[in-house]
């Protein structure tokens, strides 16, 4: 007997878009399930039976969070100058978290009732963490990145990237300060490009830079 073909759950799907819209608009306090479920035009009793609680629902958005991340640093092409693909992953992993704000605060900052576990955080962390583990090893294998570990130096370039568009980010938030360093979006990329670079600099083997 043909195993049946299961069709996807659109209704989950359209829920996890819901909640993630709410998210952007009123933050982490309107991801109440009955709240996301009349935003996805659907009743409560549909969230319980696809997320058990909010702590599911929240754990879908996070998922979603990085699929969305991935994606968007996937789309970074391959160079045959691994620095410059770095870089380029990092504008793209910013780029993401400015258009994002509150889904990037609930991926990577501390949201209290809500925090994944550990197998989850992991998987999905390595998920894109690896896109720049792989352009680090192949920088290594070019003999441009000195270092021992290619994971301490992607880990590197991750607090650089992840500082910077934090700093902005919370910048961002609050009324502006005239003159800043990141006082417009033009600005802010071209701290963080900078930001990236320097560190990139710090990681290159002698005669070599981003």
């Amino acid at each position: 007997m043909a195993t049946p073909i299961r069709e996807p759950d659109t209704v989950r799907a359209e829920l996890i878009e819901a909640a993630i819209r709410l998210l952007a608009d009123q933050g982490t306090e309107a991801l109440v399930l009955r709240r996301v479920a009349s935003a996805a035009h659907v009743s409560t009793m549909c969230v319980y039976s696809r997320f058990g609680d909010k702590v599911g629902l929240l754990n879908a958005v996070y998922a979603a969070g990085f699929e969305n991340l991935n994606l968007a640093m996937s789309k970074v092409q391959h160079s045959q100058d691994p620095l410059r693909r770095i870089l380029q992953l990092g504008l793209a992993y910013r780029r993401f978290a400015v258009a994002n704000p509150a889904l990037y605060a609930l991926m990577f900052e501390r949201v209290i009732g809500f925090d994944p576990p550990p197998e989850v955080r992991s998987d999905l962390l390595e998920s894109t963490f690896s896109l720049v583990s792989d352009a680090v090893n192949e920088a290594m294998e070019q003999g441009t990145i000195d270092v021992e570990s290619p994971k301490v130096a992607a880990y590197t370039l991750w607090t650089a990237a992840h500082g910077a568009v934090s700093l902005e980010l919370t910048h961002a938030a609050r009324r502006p300060l005239s003159g800043w360093l990141t006082d417009s979006p033009d600005a802010g990329e071209d701290v963080f490009r900078q930001a990236v670079e320097i560190t990139l600099r710090g990681l290159a083997s002698s005669g070599h830079a981003a």
